[in-house]
């Protein structure tokens, strides 16, 4: 994982997309709710935020876009995103 950032949230990494947190894969998914994907193919953002000041938050395995521009980046805290793109559970 990142360094730890100025809000002490691990992963945080200012790039020229803008504030992103890399998510933390697991492999016991069960332990938490998990947000999955509908249809077939539909790989947008499980959410998007207004505003400025967000964060984006991708998958720690393929660095997909799941959420973009929340804030605070603690909305969806102890939630399982399971990428669209790589299949890959990632916890929020």
């Amino acid at each position: 994982m990142g360094e730890i950032d100025e809000l002490g949230i691990p992963g945080w990494n200012e790039s020229s997309q803008g504030r992103r947190i890399r998510l933390q894969v697991v492999s016991d998914e069960g332990r938490w709710p998990v947000l999955t994907k509908d249809g077939p193919g539909d790989v947008s953002p499980f959410m998007s935020g207004k505003g400025d000041g967000g964060v984006d938050l991708v998958c720690g395995e393929c660095e997909h876009l799941l959420v973009d521009g929340i804030y605070p980046a603690d909305k969806i805290a102890g939630m399982v995103l399971c990428c669209p793109n790589c299949g890959a559970s990632n916890l929020a």
